[in-house]
């Protein structure tokens, strides 16, 4: 049946697993960047901004796909005033003075958030 659930539950389960893996490439020594989706390709460690992670790990490819999981996985982990904004994520990356531990504060809001999505019980 396309509304038991079983297709909603599929997919947080797989958000939470790729928050997860994003916010352990996020959370690595030089794993976090600014401006771009990736720094130093190619080189021995690459950066990424929380969208170049999500792209990443999640194998988002197309613009609005990534665009579209970054909605759902990490804008509502966002501070309110973000949330209001397009390009909201790529925004808070990016903003003046934004640090790594912010980031990875991001995702662990953002994982928690999920994880509580996943035990919500679906609608009867």
């Amino acid at each position: 049946m396309p509304f038991d659930g079983t297709n909603f539950e599929r997919r947080v389960d797989r958000d939470v697993a790729i928050l997860k893996v994003a916010r352990e490439g996020i959370a690595q020594p030089g794993g976090w960047c600014q401006g771009a989706m990736v720094c130093n390709p190619g080189g021995p460690l690459e950066r990424r901004c929380a969208q170049g992670w999500l792209a990443h790990v999640g194998g988002y490819e197309r613009a609005d796909d990534l665009e579209l999981a970054s909605d759902r996985l990490l804008a509502p982990a966002l501070p309110w005033r973000y949330r209001l904004i397009d390009s909201r994520v790529s925004i808070y990356n990016d903003a003046p003075r934004r640090t790594q531990k912010q980031m990875v504060a991001l995702f662990d809001r953002a994982i928690r958030l999920a994880e509580k999505r996943a035990r919500t019980p679906a609608l009867a």
